[in-house]
C-alpha cells in the first residue's frame, strides 16, 4: 500500500486543516467508520482514536489504520482491564457481579487521574473527545479533564438507531452513575454540555417528535455529519480499513436481510421465517436476491446466496451502491434505515414484523418504522405486509 498517497489525498495540501487535538473512542466497527468519516471531512490532522478489544477482527482493523495513517495515534483499550470479567453468568451470583462491578467503578472514580493516565494519552491535551457509547474508558477521559479543571467539548457521534432512540442512548446517564459523579466531582460532571453530530438530523427530530421526547437539556446544538463522498481515495480508505478483497457491489435487487432466529422467534416462528425465505425465493428468483446475515448468527445457511464477509458493517456496502432502486426485506433490522440516513437514498422497505407477530420473542417499538417513513419523499416504499398472503403478491409486483 502506498502511504504516501494516503495521506496526501486525505489531506490535500490546498485545504485548510484543524490541528486542535481531538480524540475518538471506539467500541465496534461502525463507530471506527464514523470516525473517519468525521476525521477526512473536517480535516482533522491531530485526531487520536482509542479502539476496544471487544469485537472480533479488531487486532487487524488496528494494522490497517496505522498502514493508512489516517490518524494521528492507535491506542488498544483492553475494555477486560476496565471491567470485572469473571464467571458468575448464573443467576444467583448475578447480584454479586454487579455488586462486584460497582466497587471497581467506585474505585475508579476515586482513583481517577491515576486509571486515566494508564489509559490515555498523558502528553494530549484534547480540545474535543468524540464518543458514541457509554463506553468506560471515553467517561473516564471526560471525567479527568473535569477533574483537572481542563477546557474540553464533548461531541456525542452517530452510532445507528441508538443514537436516535432506545435505551443505548448514551445521551442517558444511569442514576447511580449520577450519584457518584456529583459525589466526587460535583454537579458539572452530572450534566456535562454536549453537542450530538448525526448522519441525519432530521430523522432524530422525527423520532423525538414521535416518541413525545424532549432533547435533553445539556445538548448544546445538533450538528450534521457527513458521510464520505465517494472517490477513488476514499474508496481505498474504506477498502484497506475493513480488509475488503471482495467486490462490494450488489448487483440483486432484492436484499434480504436475516436475523437471529433463535433470539427473536418461537419455535414455531422459526419455521415460518423459512416459510417466508424459501417463498421470497420462488417469487423473486433466486438470481434476484441476495442475503444479508447477521454478524452474530452463527448458524447461517450457506446455502442461499449471501454476502460472504458477514463482519462487514452494512454501513460499507451503503457507501459501494446506490440502494435508491433495491428492495430490503427485514423482520425489524436497524440497517435498513443506513441508506436513508446516510446517503438520503429511498429503497423499497418490506418490514416482516406485522407476519411474525404472533411468534416474536422481543418486543417491537415501531417508533424507529413510523419516523423513518415520515422522512421518507415517498412514503409508499414503506410497506408492512400483515399475511404471507399479501407478502407473495406484493414481492411479485415488486420483481
Amino acid at each position: 500500500m502506498n502511504n504516501d498517497y494516503c495521506e496526501k489525498n486525505i489531506w490535500p495540501d490546498n485545504t485548510p486543516q484543524n490541528n486542535d487535538e481531538i480524540c475518538f473512542f471506539c467500541t465496534t466497527p461502525f463507530q471506527v467508520m464514523g470516525a473517519i468519516a468525521i476525521v477526512i471531512n473536517e480535516n482533522l490532522k491531530n485526531a487520536d482514536i482509542y479502539i476496544y478489544s471487544s469485537f472480533n477482527g479488531y487486532e487487524k482493523l488496528v494494522a490497517n489504520l496505522e498502514q493508512l495513517r489516517a490518524f494521528r495515534n492507535i491506542f488498544i483499550i483492553d475494555y477486560k482491564k476496565l471491567r470485572l470479567e469473571v464467571d458468575l453468568t448464573s443467576k444467583k451470583f448475578l447480584i454479586i457481579k454487579k455488586a462486584l462491578m460497582l466497587l471497581l467503578y467506585i474505585k475508579n472514580l476515586i482513583f481517577l487521574n491515576k486509571t486515566a493516565d494508564k489509559y490515555l494519552c498523558v502528553n494530549a491535551a484534547y480540545k474535543r473527545i468524540y464518543i458514541s457509547s457509554n463506553n468506560f474508558a471515553g467517561r473516564i477521559a471526560i471525567l479527568s479533564y473535569i477533574k483537572r479543571k481542563l477546557p474540553l467539548e464533548v461531541y456525542h457521534y452517530d452510532d445507528g438507531v441508538g443514537s436516535y432512540y432506545g435505551s443505548g442512548d448514551i445521551d442517558e446517564i444511569k442514576l447511580y452513575d449520577k450519584f457518584f459523579r456529583k459525589l466526587f466531582f460535583g454537579n458539572q460532571a452530572v450534566d456535562i454540555p454536549f453537542t450530538k453530530q448525526l448522519f441525519s438530523t432530521d430523522f432524530y427530530q422525527s423520532v423525538c417528535k414521535l416518541a413525545n421526547a424532549t432533547y435533553p437539556k445539556n445538548m448544546k446544538a445538533i450538528k450534521k455529519m457527513e458521510p464520505l463522498v465517494r472517490c477513488k481515495t476514499n474508496d481505498l480508505i474504506i477498502s484497506s480499513t475493513f480488509s475488503l478483497t471482495m467486490d462490494c457491489s450488489i448487483m440483486q435487487r432484492f436484499v434480504f436481510f436475516e436475523t437471529i432466529y433463535a433470539e427473536d422467534y418461537n419455535s414455531k416462528g422459526c419455521n415460518v421465517a423459512k416459510q417466508i425465505v424459501s417463498l421470497t425465493q420462488k417469487t423473486v428468483g433466486v438470481e434476484n436476491i441476495i442475503f444479508k446475515f447477521h454478524p452474530r448468527d452463527k448458524d447461517i445457511d450457506s446455502s442461499l446466496p449471501h454476502i460472504e464477509n458477514t463482519s462487514v458493517p452494512f454501513e460499507c456496502f451503503c457507501y459501494f451502491n446506490d440502494f435508491s432502486d433495491k428492495v430490503l426485506i427485514s423482520n425489524y433490522s436497524t440497517a435498513v434505515i443506513t441508506p436513508k440516513i446516510f446517503y438520503d437514498q429511498e429503497p423499497t422497505i418490506v418490514f416482516l414484523y406485522k407476519i411474525m407477530s404472533d411468534y416474536l420473542i422481543i418486543n417491537v417499538d415501531t417508533t424507529i418504522v413510523d419516523a423513518l417513513k415520515a422522512i421518507y419523499r415517498d412514503k409508499s416504499k414503506i410497506i408492512i405486509p400483515e399475511s404471507i398472503e399479501e407478502l407473495a403478491a406484493l414481492l411479485e409486483g415488486l420483481r
